[in-house]
């Protein structure tokens, strides 16, 4: 029972050990060198490699052996982790042929294994150098990884004054300024031409007729004119006042109108009174009157009448016509 825990224990030691080598090699072949592309430029006199690695620890670059170059990192610059340039421009491309591109770091780089020194880690690449322009040109690789941003360089002196550029288009107005002081009150000016004339003010008009004036039967009479003589289109107000009455014993009817210019009085079919602008009165005892009209007239000379039409006999008294002419120039205001 004892020999067999043993047994197993050993088993166990064994499995353990190599769990730790497997997880040894496998972290150092993450960080191992490696050379994935390598680029002659013929007309620049480079060697660019590409690969993985490269920073990691004391880099060395051999190119052949020492018979013909041997070690070339003092003609090469790392850029980054995965980028070395060698530049050959003063010393030119090595000839024609064959060559054993190897880069290692770490404590060991003489030997040629992949990992022969603890420590150390190299690549290995075969170079063919052919003469420059034998070969077809390969297509074109993908765009590399911007390279870190170099240091700023001094700066140069002041260019020359350049020539007078044409002149520019003309901006925008910019926005008024702040009002200005008032200045001093300056000197009156000559007295300028007459002005056209004015409206005048309004005026009035009227006409009185006397006291039991009287119409005879079927007959229309003028009991009144106020003539007027207008400098200017105005507005003619007229209102009748007074008293009238029928004395037929038979009966009888009273029409009474203010008829401006151009009108005829009642029976005409175009009367005032027949379109509904005037006083009828069938009463036989006295009846105030009391009624307003009103028109445009033109400049000049007017007659404004006021008539009655009697039906058997018709009685006034106290009546007037009384008015206000208001001057306007203009159209009608109504």
């Amino acid at each position: 029972m004892n020999k067999l825990t043993r047994q197993s224990g050993k088993l166990l030691a064994g499995f353990a050990m190599m769990t730790l080598a497997l997880n040894a090699g496998a972290k150092s072949s993450k960080d191992a060198v490696l050379i994935t592309e390598v680029f002659v430029d013929y007309s620049g006199e480079t060697i660019q490699i590409t690969g993985e690695n490269f920073s990691s620890g004391d880099l060395q670059i051999r190119l052949g052996d020492n018979a013909v170059l041997g070690n070339i990192s003092s003609l090469c610059a790392l850029s980054g982790s995965k980028y070395i340039l060698c530049d050959f421009s003063g010393l030119g491309l090595p000839t024609t042929g064959d060559y054993l591109l190897t880069v290692a770091t770490g404590e060991d780089k003489s030997k040629k294994s992949k990992k022969s020194s603890k420590g150390e880690s190299r690549d290995e690449f075969n170079l063919t150098i052919g003469a420059p322009g034998a070969g077809v040109p390969g297509p074109e690789g993908p765009q590399g990884e911007p390279g870190p941003q170099g240091v700023q360089g001094v700066q140069g002196p002041i260019g020359p004054t350049g020539p007078v550029g044409p002149a520019g288009l003309t901006g925008l107005t910019g926005e008024g300024g702040p009002a200005g002081p008032q200045g001093p009150e300056g000197p009156q000016g000559p007295e300028g031409p007459p002005g056209p004339g004015g409206l005048e003010e309004p005026m009035l008009f009227s006409c009185q007729y006397p006291d039991w004036s009287f119409a005879a039967f079927s007959q229309s009479a003028t009991m009144c004119s106020a003539m007027v003589n207008l400098a200017h289109r105005s507005l003619v107000v007229a209102t009748l006042s007074g008293h009238i009455m029928s004395a037929s014993s038979g009966g009888g009817s009273c029409t009474v109108e203010i008829v401006f210019p151009g009108e005829l009085p009642y029976p005409s079919p175009t009367s005032p009174y027949l379109n509904r602008d005037g006083i009828h009165s069938r009463v036989t005892e006295w009846h105030p009157l009391s009624h307003t009209r009103r028109t445009i007239l033109p400049s000049g000379l007017s007659t404004i009448d006021v008539t009655m039409y009697a039906e058997g006999q018709c009685l006034l008294n106290g009546a007037s016509l009384q008015g206000t002419i208001i001057p306007i120039g203009g159209p009608a205001p109504f």
